[in-house]
């Protein structure tokens, strides 16, 4: 084990570890050392590592352009087609972030190196356990990444050598030439697996960076939490005067000045230290939100079609099965640590205005010329906390993470459906006082308030400009949404204009009539919480 460990570090040696202080490399010296093995290291640009990044990165778009050959040039069935599209999706998201990445690499070694800050006071043991902490953290949730990663890997790779098909790869690919012999088929196999290896690793890598950017704001935040609740304590052990008289009261160390110009020096380095880190996570929100709406995207798709396939081939290919479950649960995996680490940042961001509350401001302090004021605007920045946002749409948090798996959008109350005949479907839009029917003419779906109705493309003809036969069946979705807090608006939604119940042929309207006021009924019951 020592000689793999010392092979492994003579062969990562990366310009980006031999530059970091001691604690950029307890958080990224992994980080550096797998960037650089898989191309990826933008600190090294003497000529031999510039020819080994070029050629990783040509074979991982090579085995792109091989993937999208593939699936454009042949008819596949659903499973096959699926696969592609997985494999594709995974691997041009990946390289749209690394891009953004690489472009932006000023800034991220920038974050990295705020850890070497002067500003960030870690000269007390329990500073100094909150970062031990952290960086435990992070090599805990980088040790799961990465086997969970190569683990499936490595069941991708290997799975065309055990499965009952002759002459088949680990990735759909279209090749230039026919490998259906023996020795065509092992040079494709090491040719194609070393370049979707590649690509893996970029894909392995792409979250990795992420992570590892995340989690030291989310322990900068903890540090300075710890700083602000004990700014007090702190200056106060170093006032000459409490070593003299260690007996003497917090009201009476506010009235000496040697005291006062500490704290107002001490509180204005920690305002400056919180407006860094606000700067830094500012500008790492502005970098990831396009990258974070397309992995969002992407994320929720794979998840969506791994698992389909995964339930599909269970009792007809286990080794299929297998594969999949592994790419379901690295895909599960990496987006809920995205999710974890951008909530644990608004946390920690808004814990800043708690910890400066209790910084012991009732000492007296307060009256302090200046000091009021900066921790009440400490505290109304606070209370804004920082939100990453995918797209500056979508919140990233364990809420969205569960809502996106369960393929639910978190703003959404509840769904109805309607079906029916256009022309009674059509009466009762015109009778609905919410809604009018030329809100729909050039779009199908509208919005008023807490509710949102999406006309089928036929019912639409029929009420806009009356093409179409009455008896044609039409639809209508109604979407609520839910209500902000401390919003104007009525969580209660009147149901006497809307029908939820579906509505065909054959029934005529004095049977209609009872049942819809009946079900009108229930619903409001239930909406008002008198009905479970």
């Amino acid at each position: 084990m020592w000689f793999l460990h010392s092979v492994w570090r003579k062969l990562t040696q990366s310009r980006a570890v031999d530059s970091a202080g001691p604690l950029e490399r307890a958080f990224f010296e992994s980080v550096y050392r797998l960037a650089f093995i898989t191309g990826l290291s933008t600190s090294d640009d003497y000529m031999g590592y510039m020819i080994y990044s070029s050629s990783v990165r040509m074979l991982s778009g090579l085995v792109v352009i091989c993937e999208i050959w593939h699936a454009l040039g042949n008819n596949m069935s659903l499973d096959e087609l699926i696969s592609s599209v997985n494999v594709i999706f995974i691997h041009l998201i990946t390289l749209w972030k690394l891009m953004i990445m690489v472009s932006n690499k000023k800034v991220f070694k920038k974050l990295a190196r705020a850890l070497e800050s002067p500003s960030f006071d870690i000269s007390t043991e329990n500073r100094q356990a909150i970062v031990n902490h952290w960086v435990l953290t992070h090599k805990k949730y980088l040790k799961v990444l990465l086997c969970l990663a190569y683990l499936t890997l490595a069941v991708w790779v290997l799975h065309p050598l055990v499965d009952d098909m002759d002459f088949n790869l680990m990735v759909d690919v279209k090749l230039p030439f026919a490998y259906d012999s023996p020795l065509r088929y092992v040079i494709s196999y090491l040719f194609v697996g070393t370049m979707f290896s590649y690509a893996s690793s970029m894909v392995i890598m792409s979250e990795v960076i992420m992570q590892a950017h995340l989690i030291p704001l989310v322990c900068q935040f903890n540090v300075l939490a710890n700083c602000f609740e004990n700014v007090f304590e702190e200056c106060a052990s170093e006032f000459p005067g409490a070593i003299c008289f260690p007996d003497i009261n917090k009201h009476e160390l506010v009235k000496h000045n040697m005291f006062v110009e500490k704290y107002r020096k001490r509180l204005g380095d920690l305002v400056k230290q919180h407006r860094e880190i606000l700067d830094q996570t500012t500008d790492l929100k502005t970098i990831l939100s396009a990258p974070m709406l397309g992995q969002l995207a992407c994320s929720g798709l794979l998840i969506c079609f791994v698992g389909y396939q995964a339930t599909a081939t269970i009792a007809e290919n286990l080794g299929k099965f297998v594969m999949s479950l592994f790419y379901l649960g690295y895909n599960m995996f990496t987006l809920y640590i995205i999710c974890r680490w951008c909530e644990e940042i608004t946390i920690q961001s808004q814990r800043i205005g708690q910890s400066a509350y209790f910084s012991g401001w009732e000492s007296g302090v307060s009256h302090v010329p200046g000091a009021r004021a900066t921790i009440i605007l400490v505290i109304a920045r606070s209370n804004k906390p920082l939100v990453f946002l995918a797209g500056g749409m979508y919140t990233l948090s364990l809420t969205s993470y569960t809502s996106a798996l369960k393929g639910q959008n978190p703003n959404m109350k509840d769904v109805s459906l309607r079906i029916g005949n256009v022309e009674p479907l059509c009466n009762d839009l015109k009778d609905n006082p919410d809604f009018h029917v030329e809100d729909f003419r050039n779009n199908r779906i509208n919005r008023v308030g807490a509710v949102g109705m999406y006309l089928s493309e036929n019912l639409r003809e029929y009420c806009i400009f009356g093409n179409g036969s009455p008896h044609e069946e039409g639809v209508v979705i109604s979407i609520f949404y839910k209500t902000n807090e401390g919003s104007t608006e009525s969580n209660e939604v009147d149901l006497s204009h809307r029908t939820i119940m579906i509505r065909r042929d054959g029934l005529a309207d004095d049977e209609v009539h009872p049942l819809f006021q009946q079900h009108i009924q229930s619903e409001n019951e239930r909406r008002n919480g008198r009905l479970v």
